[in-house]
């Protein structure tokens, strides 16, 4: 004969699970804290000879050069930035910032957010007088919450993919709370978004490059001024170079203009439809 569950041990059986979970997610934050941890005693010991604000700005630019090899068309460019940055540092210390960028490789793979921010928040190198502040996780996480659409996954059966656009981008902390929100979902957000992101300080864009390089994020990252429209430099991820997401944006455009299209020509003929009968004539 078959007998119910205990409704006591259900719910001692739900709350071994729920703590199991929490020392999970526990134990991989305690790990991302600690990669942080390494690359902060890194900029610290690069950072004995140059300003440690020197060093995580030049960090994130070698690291942003690397990932950026996929596009072609600037490739030129990247690769003399990026010896013109590495020219001031001694060997050993263009290895600390290459041990850097694999701390941060590892830190985003068992803990995704936006660990750059982080990092740029404790060791107090902002500029106040731009009022740059990168906004903590669980608040980025609250706000993907309430941001993300009920209807979202009927958005990317129609389209198969959305779009993402945030005009004041900073690191990227919202962004990574955007494309967590969305794989909590069920969306595989490397194959179903694609992402905008506008800010006008430059090593602000490049950590946002580098982090959503590295999470896979579709995503072309703009320096320039989202009020004046002004683009000073644009950097494609590899995830939107090897996707051709240039060629998926452009043909989603043309399909909602066609679509726009359709609508007015309906528009007008509903309204031709709607006129007044001519009169019948006398025989």
């Amino acid at each position: 004969m078959k007998r119910d569950l205990d409704p006591t041990l259900a719910w001692r059986a739900h709350a071994a699970s729920a703590v199991a979970d929490l020392d999970s997610a526990s134990n991989l934050s305690k790990q991302a804290t600690q990669h942080r941890t390494n690359i902060i005693k890194l900029i610290d010991e690069v950072g004995r000879r140059h300003s440690r604000h020197t060093v995580f700005r030049d960090f994130v630019t070698m690291s942003a050069v690397a990932l950026s090899k996929a596009d072609l068309r600037q490739a030129e460019a990247r690769e003399e930035l990026y010896m013109q940055t590495v020219a001031k540092y001694t060997r050993e210390e263009a290895r600390q910032i290459a041990h850097m960028f694999a701390e941060l490789q590892e830190g985003l793979h068992v803990a995704p957010r936006d660990i750059l921010g982080e990092i740029f928040m404790q060791l107090e190198i902002g500029n106040s007088r731009m009022g740059q502040f990168f906004t903590p996780h669980h608040i980025c996480e609250l706000m993907a919450s309430l941001t993300i659409s009920d209807d979202i996954e009927a958005k990317v059966a129609k389209h198969g993919f959305v779009t993402v656009h945030e005009p004041a981008s900073g690191s990227g902390a919202t962004v990574i709370a955007m494309m967590l929100a969305m794989q909590d979902r069920g969306l595989n957000y490397q194959r179903h978004v694609h992402v905008t992101a506008v800010d006008l300080d430059s090593t602000a864009v490049m950590m946002a490059y580098v982090q959503l390089s590295l999470m896979h994020v579709p995503a072309t990252i703009v320096h320039g001024n989202t009020l004046t429209l002004e683009k000073y430099s644009q950097w494609y991820t590899p995830a939107h170079i090897l996707g051709g997401w240039n060629s998926r944006l452009a043909h989603a455009q043309a399909q909602r203009a066609a679509e726009r299209m359709l609508v007015a020509e309906d528009g007008d003929a509903q309204a031709d439809d709607t006129s007044e009968p001519e009169a019948p004539r006398a025989g």
